[in-house]
C-alpha cells in the first residue's frame, strides 16, 4: 500500500481493531505525525489492485512542541498505545544532534482507551498448542499475531500435526471459516511447513483476500511445489485485481522461462498502475530466463498482444526484429500497435 500525503513527520503506522475499541475505529489506521505533534487517523478502501486513503480527525493532538508521536500500536488489552519521543529537536543532521535543547532523558507512552472493559489475553507461553491455535479465532489481530509467533517457539513437528488437526475440526459453516484457514496457512508458513492441499483450497476461496495471500505463498514455496505455475495461471486471470497483482509477483519469483508466458496473460484484463508496475518489474526481473529462450523459439505466448506487451517493456535492439514482425503481421490490437 502506498500512502500519498502532504509533507510531514510520519512514522509508526498501527492497525486498530478489536472489541475494546469503538466500532468507528475498528478496521482503521493511525500514524504518528511528530512534526505536527499529533496522531493522524485514516481509513483505506480497495481501489483496483491498490487502496484509496481517507483522512479522519486526529486521534491525538497536542499544543506542546515536545509531543512527538513516533509509533502507534494496539496493545494486548485492546487499548491504543502511542510512543511519544518528547523532544523539542527532531533533526539529526549537521549540528542539530549537539543542540543543547535536545532532550536525551525523557519520553512518554500515551494510552488511549474506551469505556469498554479491557481485554485479558491468554498467557500464550503457559497454554497448550491446541489452546494457542484457538487464539487464531480471536477478533483481535494482536492476539492472532502473537499466537502465530508463539507457535514458532514450540516443537515444529508437533505444531504441524496440531494445525492440521485444528483445520479438520473447523466447521465449514463458521462465519469466518475462510479466515481461519488463512490463519492456519500463515501458521504453517511461519514454521516453514508447505501444505499444498490447504494452499489450493485458499487459491479457490470465495474471499479474494484469501486468494491473494495464497498466490503470494505460491511464489515463496515454488521450489517445494510440483507445479507452481499451474497453480498461478488461473489467479493471473482472477476477477479481482489484487489477486492478479499477487499472482504476477509470485510468477516473478519463479526463475523459469515459462514464468513470463503465465504472467503475461494479465495483459488480457484491465491493468491499473499497480499491476502495470508489477508487470514491468517482473518482465525485467525474469529477463535472463525468458529472453534467451524466446530467441531460441523455446517459449511461446498465448497471443501476439501478450508478446508485444512483454517486448515493449524490454526495448532495445535485441527485440526490434520480433516487434517489427508483429507489426507487419498485423495481428495486434490498435493500442498495442
Amino acid at each position: 500500500m502506498r500512502i500519498i500525503c502532504k509533507p510531514g513527520g510520519y512514522c509508526g503506522i498501527g492497525y486498530l481493531d478489536g472489541r475494546h475499541l469503538p466500532k468507528s475505529l475498528q478496521g482503521t489506521f493511525a500514524v504518528g505525525d511528530f512534526k505536527s505533534n499529533r496522531v493522524k487517523h485514516f481509513t483505506v478502501t480497495p481501489k483496483g489492485a491498490g487502496f484509496s486513503l481517507q483522512w479522519k480527525d486526529p486521534l491525538l493532538q497536542s499544543s506542546h512542541r515536545n509531543c512527538r508521536p513516533v509509533n502507534v500500536k494496539t496493545g494486548p488489552d485492546g487499548a491504543i498505545y502511542v510512543v511519544d519521543w518528547y523532544n523539542p529537536i527532531t533533526c539529526h543532521q549537521d549540528d542539530r544532534y549537539r543542540d543543547p535543547r535536545r532532550d536525551k532523558a525523557h519520553g512518554r507512552i500515551w494510552r488511549l482507551s474506551s469505556a469498554a472493559p479491557a481485554l485479558k489475553p491468554e498467557n500464550l507461553r503457559k497454554i497448550t498448542i491446541a489452546k494457542v491455535l484457538d487464539c487464531l479465532k480471536a477478533p483481535e489481530n494482536w492476539t492472532r499475531y502473537q499466537a502465530k509467533r508463539e507457535l514458532t517457539n514450540r516443537d515444529a513437528t508437533k505444531v504441524g500435526v496440531a494445525i492440521q488437526k485444528w483445520v479438520r475440526s473447523l466447521a465449514t459453516k463458521l462465519p469466518r471459516y475462510e479466515h481461519h484457514l488463512y490463519e492456519a496457512l500463515g501458521a504453517f508458513a511461519n514454521i516453514a511447513k508447505v501444505k499444498p492441499g490447504l494452499l489450493q483450497r485458499l487459491l479457490q476461496a470465495s474471499d479474494y483476500r484469501a486468494r491473494a495471500f495464497a498466490s503470494r505463498l505460491v511464489g515463496r514455496w515454488h521450489d517445494r511445489l510440483p507445479s507452481p505455475l499451474k497453480l498461478l495461471a488461473p489467479r493471473v486471470l482472477d476477477e479481482h485485481p489484487q489477486v492478479r497483482l499477487e499472482a504476477v509477483m509470485a510468477c516473478a519469483a519463479i526463475p523459469s522461462a515459462k514464468s513470463i508466458t503465465v504472467l503475461a496473460r494479465v495483459v488480457d484484463l484491465p491493468m491499473d498502475e499497480w499491476i502495470q508496475y508489477a508487470f514491468e518489474q517482473a518482465v525485467h526481473h525474469l529477463r535472463s530466463h525468458w529472453l534467451p529462450a524466446f530467441k531460441k523459439g523455446e517459449i511461446s505466448f498465448a497471443n501476439p498482444n501478450q508478446l508485444a506487451a512483454v517486448l515493449n517493456k524490454v526495448g532495445g535492439p535485441s527485440v526490434i526484429a520480433a516487434l517489427k514482425k508483429l507489426v507487419i503481421e498485423n495481428k495486434l490490437p490498435t493500442n498495442s500497435r
